[in-house]
């Protein structure tokens, strides 16, 4: 069976240059498109390297970001000073999450400071990293849980009417 028309011989042969041309680009796309794909499908805020400089000489590495453990470094030396969890890290305070315990690790000197009980995925913390943001999501609503060492408050968005609410 003959696949170029006989009375379009020269627009086949346009087709067929046309068609190695979209064969060699999606042959490039299919190589370089998945190597800029993130791994795993995990959120940039979550996965993404980062580095935090402490004050008093400390800098803090996360190389995995929340996901892995945090390394303090004197700068004055180079040197590991120690190891946190992973967290969130601001101020100088870190906030780890595992199941729903809570803890909160002072960067400067790698002791725990703090800790609570308290359900949901740690979004964030505030800037002074004194208080974890905690979210609950159901079909209905988005539930943000402010929550701290000592105490814990609540406050609930429900994205159908837009109303906010305190607990």
């Amino acid at each position: 069976m003959r696949s170029i028309r006989r009375g379009d011989l020269r627009g086949s042969l346009g087709r067929m240059d046309g068609m190695k041309r979209l064969a060699l680009v999606l042959v490039l796309a299919a190589v370089v498109l998945p190597a800029s794909a993130p791994a795993a499908g995990c959120r940039p805020m979550d996965c993404a390297p980062s580095g935090v400089a402490l004050g008093h000489g400390l800098f803090a590495v996360l190389p995995q970001g929340m996901i892995g453990n945090a390394t303090v470094v004197d700068l004055r030396s180079g040197k590991a000073r120690w190891t946190l969890p992973g967290g969130t890290l601001n101020g100088h305070l870190l906030v780890n999450q595992a199941g729903a315990y809570l803890t909160w690790h002072d960067a400067y000197t790698g002791k725990e400071t703090g800790s609570a009980i308290a359900s949901g995925y740690l979004a964030g913390s505030s800037q002074d990293g004194k208080r974890a943001v905690l979210t609950t999501t159901t079909r209905k609503q988005t539930t943000f849980t402010i929550v701290t060492p000592d105490a814990r408050c609540a406050s609930t968005t429900s994205p159908r009417t837009g109303s906010s609410r305190s607990r």
